[in-house]
């Protein structure tokens, strides 16, 4: 320990930050489990007018794994060249790579990351305030992180300070101000001066402060942070997500035969948008085009184009046009190349998935049967081909409706009977797909039977924030189901017919009204939708209604 430290502790004149330190197991003792602690810090926390050439110490209560326990540790506003860093023992000084300027607020932060030789993180962000000048800024922005799994990744929250809130290119910029979530998925970066920031959370693998997009994820935030003097701004959450930068594109084309294609794509794209056939055009290597004539989600989530007749051996390519991915990349333009199929559709179509599926007990849901086909059903007739019944003498009436050309959702005004066992059939010699194949089973049915009106609950939560907000009750365990709704005009979430058990809640604001998340831009820079959860996990009994109230 440094000659300076030791006097200082004896006078008593550090900052103590906890009531003892930690002592180490002995060796051969029981397994270092403690966290390891900041016992102190020099220039003392909150000090002002500190000379330019001022060094930061920081001692630590326990021997630290100095790799790790430096890539925790952020100066802000960050400086373009790395500060130099020297251990003594438990003690680390930090030198600025360069003088402080004048007049101007310094963060010292040291993240949740630090870990000890035992490889014990600290699992809490601390941050020290200094200045220059003769008083400390005392802005603050706060939040947390969702995942949608937990991950032991250090998560890093970087703030921009943008003095024109349109700019794009902040992400080629180091951040001005660096912390890390803390093991709870919380953050918060303090004494910040006023002005405008954007606020990103990335697990920064190579701690070099830049994010590359090749191997780090990147989470926008709901809105740009003005902050006035003294200002705070907290509640808001970060979902980070792996992402391209670069254009997407149509990575692969294949022929099912001389009418349909299956088209692959290398980023998301929302649905309604893959099925927005005026987005995509067909031009044949003698320049005239081909027409696309229908698009499913066939088996394997597979994205299916119907065309016209192809020629055999011709070369066509697949071009889009005003099209953009989930992350806001535009598509290359260029499309992908296919040769026209000299096969005839003589397939017919297969049933894939049921909902309720066949033998399943615990459906909760009683307002319509989904079925989903390999291709697109030839409509006319179908509903003479399907019947609904209940414990083999009751057929119900419903209403059909077709989601996409091969999917159809069986409508129930009056709901499907609970406790009847349900048998939906099908007649494959009347079942046609838009080739005139018929299905090729002689009989085909499934059956279901619906979860008891006592066996389930409901939720109410209130949120007090009107607009298109969508709401989902889930399950961490896997194979669980989860219950999705809309809010009311009043932001009231009502989750009805819910089958008991230990649920989670999640909402966001659908700003644009595509039925998912929406991440945000990077360049040009557009924010992410709103996003919001509770932490409690929520217990839901038969019987029951849990009102949960209004969450913060």
């Amino acid at each position: 320990m440094s000659i300076f430290f030791r006097i200082l502790l004896s006078s008593l004149a550090i900052l103590i930050l906890f009531s003892c330190a930690v002592k180490e197991a002995p060796s051969g003792g029981p397994e270092d489990t403690a966290k390891p602690t900041i016992i102190g810090v020099i220039p003392e926390p909150r000090s002002i007018n500190i000379p330019p050439d001022t060094k930061f110490h920081i001692l630590f209560s326990k021997p630290m794994n100095r790799e790790k326990t430096i890539s925790a540790v952020f100066l802000s506003p960050v400086f373009w060249d790395y500060p130099a860093y020297k251990w003594n023992g438990r003690e680390l000084i930090v030198s600025p790579p360069e003088n402080l300027e004048k007049d101007k607020t310094y963060v010292l932060t040291i993240g949740a990351d630090a870990t000890d030789h035992h490889g014990n993180r600290m699992g809490t962000s601390y941050s020290f305030a200094f200045s220059t000048g003769g008083a400390i800024d005392s802005g603050s922005i706060s939040g947390s992180i969702y995942l949608e799994k937990e991950r032991p990744t250090a998560y890093d929250i970087w703030a921009y300070s943008l003095e024109d809130t349109a700019s794009a290119l902040f992400l080629k910029d180091i951040p001005d101000y660096a912390t890390q979530v803390d093991s709870t998925y919380e953050f918060e970066i303090e004494n910040i001066s006023f002005g405008n920031y954007v606020i990103v959370v990335i697990d920064d693998r190579n701690n070099d402060l830049f994010w590359d997009p090749t191997s780090e994820s990147i989470g926008l935030p709901p809105a740009i942070i003005r902050l006035e003097s003294g200002e705070s701004s907290n509640g808001f959450v970060l979902k980070p997500e792996r992402r391209d930068t670069i254009p997407a594109e149509i990575s692969r084309v294949r022929t099912i035969d001389n009418r349909k294609i299956t088209v692959e794509l290398s980023q998301p794209i929302p649905d309604e948008m893959k099925l927005d056939t005026a987005r995509f055009y067909i031009t044949a290597s003698d320049s005239t085009f081909l027409a696309i004539e229908g698009a499913y989600i066939g088996g394997e989530g597979k994205l299916v184009f119907e065309t016209e007749a192809q020629e055999a051996g011709k070369s066509y390519r697949l071009k889009p046009r005003e099209f953009f991915s989930l992350w806001g990349n535009s598509f290359d333009t260029s499309g992908a190349r296919f040769t026209g199929s000299p096969e005839i559709d003589t397939t017919g179509p297969e049933l894939l998935t049921t909902v309720p599926s066949d033998g399943s007990h615990t459906t909760y849901r009683n307002d319509h049967i989904e079925m989903v086909f390999s291709e697109r059903i030839r409509t006319l007739g179908f509903v003479n081909s399907v019947s609904v019944i209940a414990d083999s003498s009751d057929t119900l009436n419903f209403i059909p409706r077709w989601v996409y050309p091969n999917r159809i959702h069986l409508n129930f005004r009056t709901g499907i009977p609970r406790e009847k066992e349900i048998e939906v059939r099908l007649d494959p010699g009347k079942i046609y797909d838009v080739g005139g194949n018929p299905m090729k089973d002689s009989t085909l049915s499934f059956r279901f039977r619906m979860a008891p009106a006592d066996t389930v609950g409901s939720v109410s939560i209130e949120t007090g924030k009107p607009g298109n907000m969508i709401g989902e009750l889930y399950s961490k365990g896997t194979g669980k189901e989860s219950f999705s709704t809309n809010a009311d005009e009043n932001g009231v979430f009502n989750f009805n017919s819910v089958l008991p058990g230990t649920y989670y809640f999640r909402y966001f604001d659908d700003a644009d009204s595509n039925g998912i998340w929406t991440p945000g831009v990077i360049n040009p820079f557009v924010t992410a939708e709103w996003f919001f959860y509770h932490r409690d996990s929520i217990d839901v009994r038969a019987r029951w209604t849990t009102d949960l109230g209004q969450i913060d």
